[in-house]
């Protein structure tokens, strides 16, 4: 019979992994686990599921025999593919779970910063009730930046279109994307011109640190920046930099190059909306990502073809 670790504590879902028990061992985590100690328990099983806490490289697939990986994620940056490819074992993931729950967020930030709330709220705490009365602004006629022209991006512009925003995209590949109706523009030209700039692109060689120093120099100082795809595609440094200097108005950020984030540079930037890395785990969305790993894991063990594998 089949053993399969969860190398998390919160399965939100528990009944989805009733299938699956019939057919394999499903053991899961007590608590999480550091990352040398779950490189030693993956020896003892022939699959896992896991999240963005643990990484699949190729020192932990040296010394186990895993034949397959579930990813309850949208993102592979912790998954060697390559070396998957290499020692043939399977990698199911969910990239299609949580783009809702992902363009909602980007709308969420949008809005929030564009109507002041964190500011607002905390002045009538504090019983300042005018202090911010004239510090918001609408978003009707106003230029969207998109980065990225994927699903996420797309829903996010079916979004800003209700608002009566207008979009801009850059993306290396327009002529891909072109049934998008959008303005295609330079990275250059869309950071000038954009009143919002909205990073949905995955990190890569390609994409790190693409938001630097110079970039956001090219904001408007009336802008606001949000990034809800993934931590080091923004320098942060120099993010804080330009929050404090007033180089862009603001920024919304869901993603850093550390996770839990410890940058008090960052924390000290009061026009900052900082939110944990959940833009993607709404509770439905989380739902669709257990359910969509364990189908595929319950198709591989059948010899049937599972929808959402990348290897």
């Amino acid at each position: 019979m089949n053993t399969i670790y969860i190398s998390f504590t919160n399965w939100e879902n528990k009944k989805l992994l009733e299938p699956l028990r019939k057919m394999a061992e499903v053991v899961i985590a007590e608590k999480i686990p550091t990352q040398d100690e779950f490189r030693e328990m993956v020896r003892e099983y022939d699959g896992v599921i896991i999240g963005r806490f643990h990484t699949i490289d190729k020192e932990v697939l040296d010394h186990s025999t895993l034949k397959f990986v579930g990813l309850v994620a949208k993102g592979t940056n912790n998954i060697d593919v390559e070396e998957c490819k290499k020692k043939n074992v399977a990698v199911f993931y969910t990239p299609e779970a949580n783009i809702t729950s992902v363009a909602e967020h980007v709308m969420t930030l949008i809005l929030a910063l564009s109507k002041n709330l964190v500011k607002l709220d905390k002045s009538v705490r504090e019983e300042q009730f005018d202090v911010y009365r004239h510090s918001t602004v609408e978003v009707r006629d106003k230029v969207l930046g998109v980065i990225g022209a994927g699903p996420i991006a797309q829903e996010v512009i079916k979004r800003v279109r209700v608002f009566d925003m207008n979009v801009m995209c850059y993306t290396p590949h327009p002529e891909n994307h072109q049934d998008l109706n959008v303005t295609f523009v330079s990275l250059a030209e869309l950071l000038g011109s954009a009143d919002f700039v909205s990073l949905n692109i995955p990190l890569s060689d390609a994409t790190k640190n693409l938001i630097g120093e110079k970039e956001l120099s090219l904001m408007k100082k009336t802008a606001f920046l949000v990034n809800t795809a993934r931590g080091g595609i923004v320098d942060e440094r120099a993010l804080a930099h330009a929050l404090k200097n007033h180089t862009i108005a603001g920024a919304g950020i869901d993603v850093f190059e550390e996770e839990p984030t410890h940058n008090k540079e960052l924390f000290e930037c009061d026009t900052a909306i900082l939110t944990p890395h959940v833009a993607g785990v709404s509770k439905e969305a989380l739902y669709r990502m257990e359910e969509h790993v364990v189908n595929d894991i319950i198709a591989f063990l059948e010899n049937r073809q599972p929808k959402y594998r990348l290897v």
